[in-house]
């Protein structure tokens, strides 16, 4: 009878150890990249109760930086006329700007809206939205201005992409005119604000350098509500229990394959 025989070759046990480390290795970068580029799920959040300006009035939330300029003791109008104090959801008055911050927002991204509704008072208010210390990201007078009109235009505006109104009137004649009682819900794409040469402005990268997201509306129209919906995108090394395994799993396993390597060597 004829035996058949081959040759084994038995390689070092730290070897076949590397390697199967090695892939190890491969699954833990790889997880760790999804751990860290992965958006989390989408989150709305909304300030005040939408009751169509019904009493009580429901009151406001600001961030230090914002509540210092919208009401310091010089503030036109709020701390010279009304005490440093911000005009509340649902209140209806002449000459008292109203201030909002959704805070929290370091790891905001797109796609995003802005929904508030507003009740009009006056004859040229404005909406101006992410406070940085001096200035406003952006606001309505940079598209719409009209000294007599103020927010007018925003009701004729159209959204870049679905062509449709960016606000409804719930109250009033959408004629092109911010006029005295009207009241009209407006739906604002914070990745494309409209601006007065037809491009569009993203406010991501300002959001998330402030970590908030302030809303001003000047200074005569009353606010019913405000929702923000947005998605969160991870931000930084190890933000979340994946990421945290992955890293832990992918150091050790470096740890591992070296002293495999050792031990081959040996």
């Amino acid at each position: 009878m004829t035996t058949k025989t081959r040759d084994i070759t038995f390689m070092p046990s730290g070897t076949l150890r590397s390697r199967n480390i090695s892939g190890l290795l491969a699954v833990a970068v790889c997880g760790l990249l999804v751990a860290l580029t992965a958006p989390s799920a989408r989150a709305c959040v909304i300030a005040g109760d939408c009751d169509a300006f019904a009493p009580p009035t429901e009151p406001v939330v600001l961030r230090p930086i914002f509540n210092a300029w919208l009401n310091g003791p010089t503030a036109i109008p709020n701390g010279t006329l009304h005490g440093g104090v911000s005009l509340a959801f649902d209140q209806v008055a002449n000459n008292w700007s109203f201030g909002y911050s959704f805070e929290g927002l370091s790891n905001f991204c797109c796609p995003a809206d802005l929904t508030i509704r507003m009740k009009f008072g006056g004859s040229n208010d404005n909406l101006a939205l992410v406070f940085n210390g001096t200035s406003f990201a952006w606001d309505a007078t940079q598209v719409f201005y009209d000294p007599n009109n103020g927010l007018g235009g925003l009701e004729l505006a159209m959204h870049p992409v679905t062509g449709a109104s960016l606000c409804t009137h719930n109250a009033g004649t959408a004629d092109g005119a911010w006029s005295f009682g009207d009241d009209m819900t407006c739906v604002l794409d914070l990745c494309a604000l409209p601006l007065g040469d037809g491009g569009r402005f993203n406010a991501q990268a300002d959001i998330r350098a402030q970590g908030a997201l302030d809303v001003y509306v000047q200074d005569d129209t009353a606010v019913d509500c405000i929702s923000l919906c947005h998605d969160t995108c991870i931000k930084g090394p190890a933000v979340s229990a994946w990421g945290l395994g992955a890293l832990a799993l992918l150091l050790l396993s470096g740890v591992a394959l070296k002293f495999g390597r050792r031990r081959a060597a040996a």
